[in-house]
């Protein structure tokens, strides 16, 4: 009986162990889903943004009045109507911030991200007085460092 025991603690616990190691690779499998998932919306963010602005009638002339003649050029129509494109951009770069926090969007990503706000974004952010809509103090933190 007592041989009987020790085959039976010796089988229950590899299965325990294996079934510890079967938890690790579905984990590990669900870690690398929910990262490539995180590229792909990126991806179709980035696609859909495009496209959007592709297909606008007027977008591209109000950009373009407003790099060069400057917001005030604007009717107040047309500055809320980028002020809604520009911060609809901030929310997306904010919930791809998020998913970083999360462990699901690569620290390369979100440099090229920040790099991208720093350059391109954060003034216009700025002169629109939408950076006080930010949601996320660290995403905000890390706006406000560039």
């Amino acid at each position: 009986m007592d041989s009987l025991n020790k085959w039976l603690t010796l089988i229950s616990n590899v299965a325990v162990v294996a079934g510890i190691v079967f938890l690790g690779l579905e984990i590990n499998q669900a870690n690398e889903l929910a990262q490539a998932n995180a590229f792909s919306m990126r991806i179709n963010n980035i696609d859909q943004q495009g496209r959007e602005y592709a297909l606008s009638p007027d977008l591209a002339a109000l950009k373009f009045k407003w790099d060069s003649e400057g917001l005030e050029s604007l009717t107040l129509p047309e500055q809320d109507r980028l002020r809604s494109w520009e911060r609809a951009r901030m929310e997306r770069f904010q919930g791809q911030f998020d998913q970083y926090e999360r462990g699901f969007y690569p620290a390369e990503y979100l440099d090229s991200d920040l790099d991208l706000i720093k350059t391109a974004f954060k003034r216009r952010w700025a002169e629109l007085g939408i950076l006080e809509a930010v949601i996320n103090p660290r995403w905000k933190a890390a706006i406000d460092s560039l």
